[in-house]
């Protein structure tokens, strides 16, 4: 039993350690994107001061969801170079996961540096809402 739980656990740090997949994985009219998106923002400003702050992509934002997240960054005053091939210097990596975790409850999680934030949200009657607080992984 102790080894099949130390094999279960070394598993689990192995799938940790292995590179974390970036982009937007739930289907989501527009609208609702833009509003996960500006949570977001406004989440990471309390953190991350807008004009001393410079974000390098970790992944080049090519589904809605991510050129959402950079616009609205841009918006917030934010310096976000797009393309993982050519960091800004002394930016903090960013990388987001917009995904489902059932038919009517959503999730995003942004990571900046070594840190991740995240926040579940709930659809239903056409409203989209936070499920819960901002949660923070230092």
């Amino acid at each position: 039993m102790k080894r099949l739980i130390v094999a279960m656990a070394l598993s689990a740090l192995v799938g940790c350690a292995s590179q974390q997949q970036f982009g937007a994985y739930a289907e989501l009219p527009p609208g609702y994107r833009e509003v996960m998106a500006r949570d977001a923002v406004n989440q990471m400003a309390g953190l991350y001061p807008p004009a001393s702050t410079r974000l390098s992509m970790a992944l080049e934002p090519s589904d809605s969801f991510g050129q959402i997240l950079v616009e609205r960054l841009r918006l917030a005053g934010y310096a976000v170079q797009e393309s993982p091939a050519t960091p800004l210097i002394d930016a903090k990596a960013l990388g987001y996961v917009m995904d489902t975790l059932d038919e009517s409850t959503y999730r995003v999680t942004i990571t900046v540096g070594g840190e991740s934030l995240s926040r579940a949200y709930f659809l239903a009657d056409h409203k989209l809402s936070p499920s819960g607080l901002w949660a923070r992984k230092e």
